[in-house]
């Protein structure tokens, strides 16, 4: 506080008048004061280059998502277009339906064919498979009374 009524008082002055310790007080006060002020400068100066780097760095986020954002919706369009059908007003009969699909929807219809057809060759296999095990233990069985009815009438 007393450095600042100084500095009021000697600027009221505008002289350097006085003894050696008040003309060394006005001097490191006008010192202080170009200091502060290329402090103040330079600091000024790194908050501008701050922000402008924050300022760059925001707008390349803002364009990246923007650019990501109509990305996604023609990607979205494109795998519409390879996974759906067009839709007609009449019926398609089989094969036109085959013509409207793309090379993509074809395969993933072929594919799911495929696998149905799999699905039901597994079952009937696995059927013939159960009756041909029930056919042998059937005819095991048999035999087992066979002879155990063999050893009943032999005592």
């Amino acid at each position: 506080m007393v450095i600042r009524k100084e500095q009021d008082a000697m600027r009221k002055d505008e002289t350097y008048g006085g003894n050696r310790n008040q003309k060394k007080l006005v001097m490191d006060i006008q010192a202080q004061e170009r200091i502060s002020k290329g402090e103040k400068a330079r600091r000024k100066k790194e908050q501008t280059q701050k922000m402008n780097d924050i300022e760059t760095t925001n707008r390349f986020g803002l364009f990246c998502l923007t650019f990501m954002y109509f990305r996604t919706f023609s990607r979205v369009k494109s795998e519409r277009m390879a996974l759906l059908k067009d839709v007609t007003v009449t019926s398609p009969t089989r094969n036109d339906e085959m013509a409207l699909l793309s090379a993509e929807g074809r395969k993933m219809l072929l594919e799911e064919q495929n696998f149905i057809a799999r699905q039901e060759a597994y079952k009937k296999a696995m059927s013939r498979a159960a009756a041909g095990e029930k056919r042998i233990y059937d005819k095991e069985k048999r035999v087992q009374e066979k002879k155990v009815s063999a050893v009943i009438i032999f005592f």
